[in-house]
């Protein structure tokens, strides 16, 4: 086998073992969401999903740390620099457990100045119980910190599709654990105490594994050091950027929605979003399937082994992305009914607008791929935020003359848009 199928084939099993990594996300949404409306009923989802947004939001602290570490100590493997591999590394595991301890102490104070119950129009839970919620989502949060580090350690050894696979079911954790805590009739509180320990336990359990799969001694904290993490600080805030803006936008709308429109409406957006985000998945898959390939030839050397197999995914996933699309638009309004039991219904307009957004991620995420990987992406992160900003102003100056759900679809298209018009419009080939 040559050089380039041998390529193919690695970035073939990269990208199902974070396609299952994504289905198992977008499982979290599809499989849970009718047991919630079952037996929560819509009012009390909505509001737990409300709740469960505010820790998504804390989770932007990472600063895109762990996703700049798995791109250096990826590229110091591939020069076969065993120590730079573990002093990247552990300055990664040592900035999540700050970050995950940062949290929980944000959650802890957020509780003494805001009355949740009120702020967030909560009529089934109490301050008291909000704060609960809080803290152990919080908790849960913290833990799943830790899955960046190990990814970028699976990545730094090699075993990158093995250890996403792995990591993705922690997700399928949750999926399980909500099901069962539905099932019997456990609340907000309980709900989020079971997922909190499930977390804790499954990600000590692949820690355990990745020790032993291991050539190098990685895990502890000896090695860490500051001036790794000055190396990393300026592409890891890049791709905080990007990253936290996009989780802003998710939860933004959301957000948005719940003080201006129905209940009706938040849940028909957010189902809608999840089935749309589908196509989104193929182009974001793509990429982070493509990223640890790439650093690892830039690493040896193979400049132009990695121009080759770029070129050739962008190709392969702009073209599935746009079938994706259509398909969706064309039979998503079935899903929805199907997958809602009738409680909400969909329009083919509706959902096309909901999956505007994801097609236009699909037209740079890839094509960006050489600067993720090679922690060159500033320029991009900076446009990203632009658009975000932009967005937020359209959002607000939209309300009085275009319907909320269509002002909440197109806020979702615009920071793609700037990203786009900067890859469009630069004097600098992307693909470099």
């Amino acid at each position: 086998m040559n050089r380039s199928s041998r390529l193919i084939k690695r970035f073939t099993s990269n990208f199902l073992a974070f396609g299952y990594g994504q289905i198992v996300s977008l499982a979290v949404q599809f499989v849970t969401v009718p047991f919630f409306l079952h037996i929560w009923g819509t009012k009390r989802y909505t509001e737990w999903l409300v709740l469960s947004g505010i820790p998504v939001m804390l989770g932007l602290l990472d600063f895109g740390v762990a996703h700049a570490t798995a791109s250096k100590a990826t590229m110091m493997a591939g020069k076969e620099n065993v120590h730079g591999v573990r002093v990247s590394l552990q300055t990664g595991m040592l900035f999540s457990l700050a970050i995950a301890i940062l949290i929980i102490a944000c959650v802890l104070c957020a509780g003494r100045w805001f009355e949740w119950a009120s702020l967030l129009k909560l009529s089934s839970l109490t301050h008291a119980e909000a704060q609960t919620v809080l803290l152990l989502l919080a908790g849960h949060l913290g833990v799943s910190m830790f899955s960046g580090p190990l990814i970028a350690w699976f990545m730094a050894i090699n075993h990158t599709a093995w250890g996403v696979f792995l990591l993705a079911n922690r997700r399928m954790m949750d999926v399980l654990v909500t099901v069962a805590a539905l099932f019997i009739g456990a609340n907000a509180p309980q709900l989020a105490g079971a997922m909190l320990i499930s977390q804790a336990l499954f990600v000590a359990l692949v820690t355990l594994y990745a020790i032993r799969r291991s050539p190098w001694p990685i895990i502890g904290f000896r090695h860490a050091s500051w001036t790794e993490f000055r190396s990393i600080v300026k592409p890891s805030i890049s791709h905080a950027g990007i990253t936290s803006g996009q989780a802003f936008m998710l939860q933004a709308g959301l957000q948005f929605l719940n003080q201006v429109a129905p209940a009706s409406t938040v849940v028909l957006y957010s189902m809608g979003r999840t089935l749309m985000r589908v196509v989104l998945q193929i182009g974001a898959t793509s990429e982070r399937a493509l990223r640890p390939e790439l650093s690892r030839l830039k690493g040896s050397g193979g400049d132009a082994a990695a121009k080759l197999l770029q070129r050739r995914i962008i190709t392969l996933s702009l073209a599935v992305s746009f079938v994706a699309y259509g398909v969706l638009v064309a039979l998503g309004p079935s899903i929805m009914n199907i997958w809602s039991s009738s409680e909400v219904v969909a329009t083919h307009w509706e959902l096309a607008a909901l999956g505007a957004h994801a097609l236009l991620n699909t037209l740079w995420i890839v094509p960006g791929s050489m600067l993720f990987a090679t922690n060159r992406h500033g320029a991009i992160a900076a446009f990203y935020l632009l658009g975000v900003a932009s967005a937020m102003f359209f959002f607000y100056a939209s309300l009085s003359v275009i319907s909320p759900f269509t002002t909440a679809a197109l806020f979702l298209c615009i920071p793609e848009i700037f990203v786009i018009a900067k890859i469009a419009f630069t004097a600098k080939p992307y693909l470099l």
